[in-house]
């Protein structure tokens, strides 16, 4: 892990403001997050979480949104001082985003495959043909099963865990330095939801990627970050923070879950969510 972070957030505060008056939803959040680690970002639902994602990505509707306070400095660059143009070059190229809902991510008019194929076309110049054959690769290491097949279906014809996976790789292959993850098993079943982290996880860890996971999943924060911080009620401020001894044991999240300490993290993340 570098000494110098590679994000800093300070005193972070977004406002909104609405027909009922000022309405503060992020109220002096502070982080830092360092090259090759995974944290998380916890807290109930409404509290603010990913308002603090969309406003570290610059994509805070404005208005009813305002950033007023704050410092985001990326390699030591604030974000909230430079133009829309090159927020928009870091956010495509430098820092990418994965939703909930992962349908935002791929495009229905084309095939899985197409969508992935494009992406390692662009971002590490490969032909056509390696391509295909590195979104073939890239499907199988996720655990979609027949990539063969599945690179030539559509985003609609697969299942909403298979496509979060696509998303991903999608992501991935435009070698973004740092990755960050907003909710992103929610809308799936609970155990598409155990398998789909378990597989990203293990793609993150392989890829040596640095990711912010924002979730309200005590379970997936435990098993996928390095460090938890847990956010307040709206407004949301950093309440607490648990540093876990889980990362470089080289165990996936599904193992993760299985050992004692899982149990004893969690209770004390579930003490303190709802003791804020």
């Amino acid at each position: 892990m570098s000494e110098q972070p590679l994000l800093q957030v300070h005193n972070l505060k977004t406002y909104f403001y609405t027909e009922d008056g000022v309405m503060p939803s992020v109220d002096g959040v502070d982080f830092d997050l360092h090259e090759g680690e995974t944290l998380a970002i916890v807290g109930e639902s409404g509290c603010g979480k990913s308002v603090t994602s969309l406003s570290i990505m610059g994509l805070v509707q404005c208005p009813p949104g305002k950033i007023e306070a704050g410092e985001i400095l990326y390699h030591s660059k604030d974000l909230l001082k430079i133009s829309k143009k090159e927020m928009r070059s870091i956010r495509g190229n430098e820092i990418s985003m994965i939703f909930q809902e992962p349908m935002t991510s791929l495009n229905p008019v084309f095939t899985v495959g197409r969508q992935i194929m494009e992406s390692f076309i662009i971002h590490q110049k490969l032909n056509k043909k390696e391509a295909r054959t590195k979104a073939i690769e890239m499907i199988r290491m996720v655990g979609i099963p027949d990539p063969e097949k599945v690179v030539d279906k559509y985003p609609h014809e697969l299942s909403g865990g298979m496509r979060q996976r696509a998303a991903l790789i999608r992501t991935l292959a435009m070698k973004p330095e740092l990755l960050y993850l907003d909710e992103p098993f929610s809308a799936l079943d609970y155990q598409s939801r155990l398998n789909a982290a378990d597989d990203i996880g293990k793609i993150i860890q392989k890829e040596g990627k640095t990711a912010v996971l924002v979730t309200h999943d005590i379970g997936e924060a435990i098993s996928l970050s390095s460090r938890v911080l847990v956010l307040s009620k709206r407004p949301a401020t950093i309440v607490k923070e648990f540093v876990l001894p889980f990362q470089n044991t080289g165990l996936s999240s599904l193992e993760i879950r299985n050992l004692p300490e899982f149990s004893t993290y969690f209770n004390l993340i579930w003490k303190e969510l709802n003791t804020t």
